[in-house]
């Protein structure tokens, strides 16, 4: 049971990173900028590449998370049962009905 809890927490951060690295911060910034008073274009490319830098990283932890997961139980599977598998582990972290 206790695997079973780990898989749905794993899944359930890795698809929370993935969402924040779809969000397109990097639009944002400009405004997080601004609210700052951050002036010099220095700062504002420096903070922007951060932001972009963080989500990207955000991403690829997302991904390798879901993907180790996934990948454990879709190895036997047909692709065209994915969603199914993949929403009974978003849902109770197990495949078995």
């Amino acid at each position: 049971m206790e695997n079973n809890n780990e898989t749905k927490l794993r899944i359930r951060i890795g698809v929370l990173f993935i969402i924040l690295w779809w969000i397109p911060f990097w639009l944002v910034s400009g405004i997080i900028i601004s609210a700052d008073d951050i002036h010099k274009a220095q700062h504002r490319r420096e903070v922007l590449i951060l932001t972009i830098i963080v989500q990207s990283i955000l991403g690829l932890i997302g991904a390798f998370l879901i993907g180790k997961s996934m990948v454990k139980h879709m190895r036997h599977q047909k692709f065209r049962r994915f969603p199914v598998i993949a929403w009974r582990l978003f849902k109770t972290g197990t495949v078995e009905n």
